[in-house]
């Protein structure tokens, strides 16, 4: 299916959106919080790019938001939000 340039821009604004929001919150929990889901705080960084990269779910406001895989540049962990 074709998307025109404006459906690509905003679908790339929306990943990026969603990819800088995640930081922010994963970035905000405490060591002890990010350990207890098996992460670190070098971990955020590759969870993020992978979970982008995988068109992964994750929660928004109560209700699960899909992120188009194929949507924006390409970017690189186990997905958080599966």
């Amino acid at each position: 299916m074709f998307h025109s340039p404006l459906h690509m821009l905003v679908e790339a604004i929306h990943r990026w959106a969603i990819r800088r929001q995640t930081m922010r919150e994963l970035s905000a929990l405490t060591d002890h919080a990010l350990q207890d889901i098996g992460l670190t705080r070098h971990d955020i960084d590759p969870v993020v790019e992978d979970m982008m990269r995988d068109g992964v779910s994750r929660p928004t406001g109560g209700r699960r938001q899909r992120v188009p895989a194929d949507a924006g540049p390409s970017l690189s962990s186990p997905g958080l939000y599966r």
